[in-house]
């Protein structure tokens, strides 16, 4: 019947969705997963078996807390936040392009936020929004993000002036 019918996703499908495998828990099945590009052999790669498991089988994902001011990062070194659970706890995710240069000036920890995937020009890309940081520096993030912007457009200001004045003295007027 169809009420019996159930999908089946491997492991980092289900992370997709907001959830993880239980410990222990061994796969309901075993199938062939799709063939992939060996970059180091050049060689298309067949036959990998791939563990599926039902949704019976997993939980909701709970993130490591954040300790100390550090935010807790995956082997890449940014934090995947597919679902609103999946928000480590003390953290924000704050949803404004900040320049690295402005984390490296007040020494805060932040990580690049990857909220899903990109699939264009026949391969897939991560999608990022943000950054996530600890609670208590969030805001004193927010205004060296503002500060920085300030004299972004201040030193913008003083090299079109610098062009102009040099224009002037060089007798290039504007009407030419």
């Amino acid at each position: 019947a169809r009420e019996c019918v159930r999908n089946l996703q491997g492991r980092t499908s289900w992370l997709k969705e907001g959830r993880v495998v239980l410990m222990g828990e061994e796969a309901y099945k075993v199938v062939k997963a799709r063939p992939k590009w060996d970059k180091m052999s050049g060689t298309v790669k067949t036959d990998i078996p791939l563990e599926v498991f039902g949704e019976w089988q997993t939980e909701l994902y709970t993130p490591p807390p954040a300790v100390d001011g550090k935010v807790p990062r995956n082997e890449y070194g940014n934090v995947e936040l597919f679902k609103p659970w999946m928000l480590p706890a003390g953290t924000v995710h704050l949803q404004t392009a900040i320049p690295k240069v402005v984390l490296r000036r007040t020494g805060i920890d932040a990580a690049p936020v990857m909220v899903g995937w990109d699939f264009s020009d026949g391969w897939n890309h991560p999608v990022f929004d943000g950054v996530i940081v600890c609670e208590e520096n969030s805001e004193r993030l927010l205004k060296a993000h503002e500060l920085y912007l300030e004299e972004q457009v201040k030193r913008e200001e003083e090299k079109r002036e610098k062009r102009v004045s040099i224009g002037w003295r060089a007798g290039v007027s504007l009407t030419d």
